[in-house]
């Protein structure tokens, strides 16, 4: 089933004007990009607009939170699965060109990936990361077709 935007903003709770926003700075496309047509979403397309708004909630710079929603779009087809976003920490050689002014700001490195419950505690204790993110993917598939089916039949009433 295909959703218009205003659609899926209410779905989401997210403002029409901050999803037209991401879609003119072309950080997010969809499938049917017709010129002059409404613009339509399959459920792909939400639930990577949702995973964007909440790893960039969590002050993520935009454009990265994009790039490591593609992972969860893979992963979400698998039930079980968590979406781990890191940050690896810097090299060494990083932090002293920041120090001595030659780089502007420490050049951080972030990863997604899909991993099953038993492999988690393995993944989070990766020595390189000084921050992790995790994101049951289940969960995140429930609440958004939840609420896609409560936004279509209040759109039927």
């Amino acid at each position: 089933m295909l959703h218009n935007t205003q659609e899926v903003a209410d779905a989401l709770g997210m403002r029409r004007g901050l999803i037209d926003v991401w879609i003119s700075r072309g950080l997010f496309a969809t499938k049917d990009q017709s010129k002059g047509k409404a613009r339509r979403w399959d459920f792909g397309d939400v639930l990577r607009l949702h995973v964007v708004e909440n790893i960039s909630s969590l002050e993520f710079p935009l454009a990265i939170a994009f790039q490591l929603s593609s992972a969860a779009l893979s992963a979400a087809k698998k039930t079980g699965l968590f979406l781990v976003i890191q940050r690896r920490i810097p090299s060494a050689e990083d932090l002293e060109l920041v120090r001595g002014g030659l780089l502007s700001e420490i050049p951080y490195e972030f990863t997604s990936e899909a991993v099953a419950p038993e492999k988690l505690a393995d993944v989070l204790r990766n020595r390189h990361v000084d921050a992790s993110v995790v994101i049951e993917l289940d969960s995140l598939v429930r609440r958004v077709k939840g609420a896609l089916e409560t936004v279509n039949s209040a759109g039927a009433e």
